[in-house]
């Protein structure tokens, strides 16, 4: 044997065993195996096709699958409680897995000889095996002729980016718009499962239509693609009329163009052919999943998909409450035709998800779950179906969850907006600066919003703001204030971005060395208040400026403003993250008593808190009481997590008069500065690995 292939074996061999070991884990797949080996997706991907043959999520699924066989085969335990053992919670879509693979369902293993348990995806390896053989001369003759072409050829090669502006409806009658509308959305949808194609949101292009169209270098410069589809569609009588051209905008040539005409009942087989059609247009390269995927029809039933349509229009432009019941109704109806719509079900659980969003009382979690389930069993390659599962996780505050599910549909759809936003937003919840900031650029390179908002504008400026958190969470600070000076550029009445800007100033100030200019910070709130007098995120900073001048009496005035202002509360009332300055604030203005209560208050609220944050609070408490060595203790233990630290912590270590007592001390001084030098480094590390996945080209 050689030792590669012997290298082979011991890799595939280790990667087996934990997933065995992790097998009742329905949660466990690629993420948690990647996390497992220390490797990143995209390595454990590459390095499962070379040895495996499959990917990652096929390879964890045969292993459940085998070890189901086997527990069926030994033990009298039922197909339910062995689909459970094995890591699949949903029974139904157990049973199908088992059927796929082995060709029969799990409920014969028993009647089956040893002979017969031959997989499905067995015989399909050998078959490939055969026909490899066959064709290896053929092979090596098409890669030599590829890579003479590609050297001699002098024309420069593009990546493979591409975004449709909105369809026109030529027709002049509106009641079909639905369906130009639907056209667009599901060639759109098919391109974004091809790995090998970046694919912008439509919402990214949204904003011309109904406008005069600018020239498609602009277009392509501001959506930052390459290739540009545009398309006009009519419905005369019985006939559809789709006519399209594919733009390569940097040789400003149309380098593909189609008319067709079908029957409506084709639109759906119109819509797959369209998309492999402009796949060939810009050569991009199709596996044979992602094939299947992109052939694989939504629903076959007209009626069905023209009610979806309408549903699907709606809640995508919805801006109330009323719109998304509307989108259900459309939504259940198409179900009532085609009761195995994994689409429909997946809208349904978005719609239900946005309903409860806003509500402290949630109202239609059973919905979510019921429907996203139904989407996972018609359809478990669908991304919107995993999709529609995380939104049942979101609802109920189970960030970790939502992850694995997100991370899931990225699988079966690299381009997808919704996985990534919410990716964003996830990590960024359970403190995973690093992933959060990934997703924020991945979804920036798609043009997607990291905002929800319904006004394009907005929405626009906020995706600017949030990348800018994440940028500076992460140490990008230049980027950072890139991205909030673009907000507010584009939106001037976007004050808390200017507030942010001035706290980053603030971070850059202080890892130079220097002394914070809160006063600034002071009088930028103090601007922003005369024009906007409710502004609680001003008035919150204004009385924290106040605080760190040592301004006490303004501050203490100006947090009350603020505490009445979201709560209405008096501060005396008040227990939280705040306690322990409100306590230095008593102290300094000679309340003594108040301020003992705040810090009792103070203790009580760490005890209270998640482990990321007890050791900063706890290490205040023990500085304001005078107990400098328990002080320093809950210092170290803190710098433990400075991994996904934010440097305003580091910051507020050095300039908050909660730690002046020990401030001065050498070791305080070799802690903090050890905490800085790990951030640092892992800013390094962030920074070269992005820049390898050219992550930073923004």
């Amino acid at each position: 044997m050689s030792e590669s292939h012997s290298h082979e074996n011991e890799f595939i061999n280790k990667i087996t065993k934990i997933v065995e070991i992790n097998l009742s884990n329905e949660h466990f797949g690629v993420s948690g195996l990647a996390k497992e080996l220390s490797m990143s997706r995209s390595n454990l991907h590459r390095k499962v096709i070379i040895n495996a043959k499959i990917t990652v999520s096929q390879f964890i699924c045969q292993i459940r699958l085998k070890k189901a066989k086997e527990i069926l085969r030994h033990t009298s335990f039922t197909v339910s409680e062995v689909a459970y053992k094995v890591g699949f919670a949903n029974i139904s879509y157990f049973i199908k897995r088992f059927h796929e693979f082995y060709g029969y369902p799990p409920g014969e293993v028993g009647d089956r000889t040893e002979g017969d348990h031959i997989s499905v995806q067995a015989n399909k390896i050998r078959l490939t095996k055969i026909l490899t053989s066959t064709i290896l001369v053929v092979f090596f003759a098409i890669v030599l002729f590829v890579l003479f072409k590609s050297y001699t050829s002098k024309q420069q090669t593009l990546e493979k980016s591409v975004g449709a502006l909105p369809f026109e409806n030529i027709s002049n009658d509106s009641t079909i718009n639905h369906f130009v509308f639907g056209l667009r959305e599901n060639i759109i949808s098919n391109l974004s499962k091809i790995n090998d194609l970046r694919v912008v949101g439509t919402s990214s292009m949204d904003k011309y239509r109904d406008k005069p169209k600018p020239p498609y270098k602009e277009i392509a410069a501001e959506s930052n693609i390459n290739y540009i589809i545009e398309a006009s569609c009519q419905k005369p009588k019985e006939e559809i009329y789709l006519d399209v051209k594919l733009i390569d905008v940097p040789n400003d040539k149309i380098i593909w163009q189609d008319n067709y005409r079908e029957k409506p009942e084709e639109i759906i087989s119109l819509q797959i052919k369209v998309a492999k059609d402009i796949a060939d247009g810009i050569h991009a390269k199709i596996t044979n999943e992602e094939q299947e995927r992109i052939n694989k029809k939504p629903t076959e039933n007209i009626i069905a998909n023209e009610l979806y349509l309408k549903g699907k229009m709606i809640s995508d432009n919805a801006k109330n409450r009323n719109d998304y019941f509307n989108a259900v109704e459309y939504f259940k109806k198409a179900l009532e035709q085609d009761d195995e719509f994994a689409l429909a079900y997946a809208e349904l659980a978005y719609c239900y998800y946005q309903l409860d969003i806003r509500l402290s009382e949630k109202k239609f979690t059973l919905q979510i779950l019921n429907n996203a389930d139904f989407a996972i069993l018609n359809d478990y390659q669908l991304d919107m179906s995993w999709i529609a599962k995380a939104y049942y996780y979101l609802n109920i505050d189970n960030y970790l969850e939502a992850i694995e599910f997100l991370e899931k549909a990225l699988e079966f759809n690299p381009n997808s907006y919704r996985a990534l936003r919410h990716l964003y937003a996830c990590y960024g919840v359970i403190r995973d600066h690093e992933k959060s900031l990934k997703s924020a650029l991945l979804a920036m390179r798609l043009n997607i919003s990291l905002s929800d908002h319904p006004s394009s504008t907005v929405s626009v400026a906020d995706t600017y703001n949030y990348l800018a958190n994440a940028l500076r969470i992460s140490g990008f600070f230049e980027l950072a204030k890139e991205n909030y000076n673009k907000c507010h550029e584009i939106d001037p009445s976007h004050t808390n971005s200017l507030i942010y800007l001035a706290e980053l100033n603030l971070d850059i100030l202080v890892s130079s060395g220097q002394y914070g200019d809160y006063l600034n910070v002071k009088n930028l709130t103090i601007e922003i208040l005369k024009k906007d007098s409710i502004n609680y995120l001003a008035i919150n900073q204004l009385w924290k400026a106040c605080y760190k001048m040592r301004e006490y009496e303004e501050a203490y005035n100006h947090f009350k403003q603020w505490r009445e202002m979201i709560l209405g509360e008096e501060i005396s009332n008040y227990n939280g993250m705040y306690s322990g300055r409100i306590a230095v604030i008593y102290s300094e203005l000679g309340e003594v008593e108040k301020s003992v209560e705040q810090i009792k208050q103070y203790l009580s609220y760490a005890e209270s808190q998640q482990e990321f944050r007890i050791n900063r609070i706890l290490c205040g408490v023990y500085s304001l009481t005078g107990d400098h060595k328990k002080a320093l203790e809950h210092l170290r233990l803190d710098l433990n997590a400075a991994v996904n630290i934010k440097y305003a912590i580091i910051r507020n270590y050095m300039d908050d008069p909660v730690y002046d007592n020990i401030r001065k001390l050498p070791e305080f001084q070799k802690i903090i500065s050890e905490m800085e030098t790990r951030f640092w480094n892992n800013h390094k590390r962030i920074r070269k690995e992005f820049e390898k996945e050219e992550l930073l080209n923004l």
